[in-house]
């Protein structure tokens, strides 16, 4: 073997979508911005690329990827190189990382699993994992074509590689990412990379194309389900899996557990960008995670659930900002193509607000305080005393009832105070407040072997009822808040008039029709009807042969607090 090879590098690459349209108009844009493209690098063509890790993720975690590289009988390399995640604050996508390199002319193990001692690099290795006895396992391999190209750019050497890479997975470890990709990499050694830079943004304005923000070690720990946090979890499990009998602390785990797999998964193709769906997800699954949170509040450790609560506020929050951007440019952009109304300078405000709330987002999924929050709630989650014991002598059904008719009660309060001529900001806080309702419903649904379906749907319907008039509210709030602080041409200024005034008579004519979407709701999720759904189990197994409720049932629902403590109508 010969000697490591210690590089640093710039590095940016770009998802092709249709690489047969996509690609030539990439190497026109490459010339016509003055690069100079020469013959194909030798010794590129068909890469095999194998990833490994310790049991523990100690490369992941500490921010590096170790990689076997087969690109030939006789061209084999090992290398460490530092991940996006960490090398890139700013969420422009570009990888500024170290590389540590090892050619190895046919000499590189093949087996799966080795000891860091043994590794290849393993002085590099060792500074990073202590234990020289620990153990690395083949995470999975990835198949590469790959061709590449010296490009000379105002004096700069960028290697200019095209990928087609394609993951390998089985139905086991099959997730729901494409395991097959093309990518267009520049790759500069050394320099400040201004041009490259610059060549990069110019592709990606004139071109559309998206910056890849992942690493392709993390696509492959995507596509094949592997995501570190997730793996981390003991019993990760999908979905909840509990029914009557299943104690406090398996629902709630069970809960926990299906929504922080959500939140993981979604990671990822969040911080890629691309796909408005995943921030919703995302954001969802952090919403659920508080409700959770909340609900059993009095029995986890009051520190560890405010500052796990503290967290994901603060996630939720740059989640939500891009999420709600999302939201507001495609309601903007449909209300203008009805109307044709021209907004260039409200579109550019809104592009402009996106781009820096999404940047904002990224770095925060960048930041050691995600990684942080990542690692608590895993170790949260794998606390199996603390899960054994949750609740105490209390029963989960009893639980149920404190978190969830309270919670009704309060709803029903303030939607009957409400009528078709309450302010949309009322409508806007009832829509919330039905949302988190309809949350807590999902979470102990799995106790009742009816379901909770009927109440879930009646929540959703009303939510949806509502979503379009608080939309419309919502949008004209910034559209206000946008013509204040910016001053307008009269062209402008004009559409926007129009704008506000077709918005206002949209209000209007969605004020009517709440006292009827109002009465289906009341009517459907009454306080005794789901007082009555939740004890049903607890009365309906228990009967003796004859049907009549055995005496020790009689006693534990004669136990269960009387409805009317809830002051539920």
């Amino acid at each position: 073997m010969k000697t490591p090879e210690t590089r640093f590098e710039s590095e940016l690459s770009f998802v092709l979508n249709d690489p047969v349209t996509e690609l030539p108009r990439l190497l026109r844009l490459v010339k016509k911005e003055g690069g100079i493209i020469g013959d194909p690098v030798p010794g590129t063509g068909a890469l095999v690329d194998r990833y490994f890790d310790t049991q523990d993720w100690d490369l992941y975690n500490a921010g590096w990827s170790y990689r076997f590289r087969d690109a030939s009988p006789l061209n084999r390399s090992v290398s460490l190189e530092t991940l996006p995640r960490l090398a890139d604050e700013s969420g422009s996508g570009r990888h500024e990382g170290k590389e540590v390199e090892l050619t190895a002319d046919g000499g590189l193990p093949i087996s799966s699993a080795l000891l860091i001692s043994e590794a290849p690099l393993s002085d590099a290795l060792h500074e990073i994992v202590k234990n020289s006895n620990a153990g690395l396992s083949e995470l999975f391999r990835m198949s590469t074509e790959r061709a590449s190209y010296r490009l000379s750019v105002d004096g700069e050497d960028i290697l200019l590689s095209v990928d087609d890479t394609t993951v390998d997975v089985d139905e086991s470890t099959r997730s729901a990412h494409p395991e097959h990709f093309y990518e267009v990499e520049f790759k500069l050694e050394g320099g400040e990379g201004q041009r490259l830079r610059h060549l990069a943004g110019r592709i990606e304005k004139k071109l559309g194309l998206s910056r890849s923000r992942l690493s392709k070690f993390e696509r492959g720990l995507q596509v094949t389900g592997g995501m570190p946090s997730v793996v981390l979890l003991e019993d990760a499990d999908d979905g909840l899996e509990c029914g009557a009998e299943a104690t406090v602390g398996e629902i709630a785990r069970a809960f926990f557990l299906s929504h922080f797999r959500s939140f993981l998964l979604m990671e990822g193709t969040v911080r890629e960008g691309g796909d408005p769906r995943a921030v919703r997800k995302m954001r969802v699954a952090s919403r659920q995670l508080q409700v959770g949170l909340e609900v059993f509040a009095d029995y986890l450790p009051a520190p560890m659930i405010k500052a796990l609560r503290s967290e994901l506020r603060w996630i939720s929050r740059k989640l939500g900002e891009v999420r709600d951007l999302d939201v507001f440019s495609d309601f903007l952009t449909a209300e203008v193509a009805d109307v044709e109304l021209t907004l260039p300078e409200l579109q550019a405000h809104v592009a402009a607000s996106w781009a820096a709330a999404r940047s904002a987002l990224v770095k925060a999924l960048t930041s050691a305080r995600f990684l942080r929050l990542r690692r608590d709630f895993a170790a949260f989650l794998n606390s199996r005393s603390l899960w054994n014991e949750l609740g105490g002598d209390v029963a989960a059904l009893q639980i149920a009832e404190n978190a969830l008719l309270p919670a009704l009660a309060l709803l029903r309060k303030g939607g009957s105070a409400i009528d078709d001529a309450s302010a949309e900001a009322k409508l806007h806080r009832l829509r919330l407040a039905c949302k988190e309702f309809r949350y807590r419903l999902g979470l102990f649904e799995p106790l009742v072997p009816g379901g909770l379906q009927m109440f879930i749907k009646a929540c959703k319907s009303l939510q949806n009822g509502l979503g379009v008039r608080c939309d419309v509210f919502v949008a004209r709030g910034r559209i206000n808040d946008f013509c204040k602080s910016n001053e307008l041409g009269d062209v402008e200024r004009d559409e926007l008039k129009k704008l506000k005034k077709l918005l206002k008579g949209r209000l209007r004519d969605l004020k009517g029709g709440y006292a009827e979407k109002w009465r289906d709701f009341s009517s459907s999720v009454r306080g005794k009807k789901l007082r009555n759904r939740l004890r049903e189990p607890a009365v309906e197994e228990a009967r003796d042969e004859d049907g009549q409720l055995t005496q020790d049932t009689t006693e534990k629902v004669a136990e269960l607090r009387p409805v009317d403590e809830y002051v539920i109508r």
